[in-house]
């Protein structure tokens, strides 16, 4: 039955290497604002695949950031990137888990969001991930390019409907 759905559902059928980009280009203000030697690395580390020394520094950013009482901005960027770091693992509890701490701080931001429903989709739970994605479809606050967030939904909604 997964093997089915792995089919329908498939890697061609969700965008690749936009999708990262996308993921890895979101807080590049926070970065700018507060340029933090932890977080500018862990940023780096991730687009090398070097999850662990990123999650290192996650780590440490995390932990400088509620020493200094940072805004909540920052930590809601660090929690953003450490589900990215998840999410590349495929750790997609993981990832989801960060995103909700994420969106218990600020729930307005679609890339919280649409992360999230990219990680209900590989858990093949299409209805969480369909909910996810509706909120960054109608959102009024996007500010990031969702037109790949877009025809995924779009897909999943005809294929639930096929």
């Amino acid at each position: 039955m997964i093997a089915k759905k792995r089919e329908q559902y498939g890697p061609t059928s969700w965008p690749g290497n936009e999708q990262e980009k996308s993921l890895l280009s979101w807080c590049p203000d926070v970065i700018s604002q507060s340029p933090s030697l932890y977080l500018m690395t862990a940023v780096l580390l991730l687009r090398f695949n070097c999850f662990m020394f990123a999650e290192m520094c996650f780590a440490k950013e995390l932990e400088l950031s509620k020493d200094h009482q940072n805004n909540n901005q920052t930590e809601v960027s660090i929690l953003y990137y450490m589900a990215v770091c998840d999410y590349k693992q495929e750790r997609f509890q993981q990832a989801i888990s960060h995103l909700d701490n994420a969106l218990h701080i600020n729930w307005q931001i679609p890339q919280l969001h649409c992360l999230k429903g990219y990680c209900y989709y590989k858990l093949f739970e299409f209805d969480s991930s369909l909910e996810s994605l509706n909120i960054v479809i109608h959102s009024e606050n996007v500010q990031i390019d969702v037109h790949l967030t877009y025809l995924s939904w779009k897909i999943m909604k005809m294929q639930r409907v096929l």
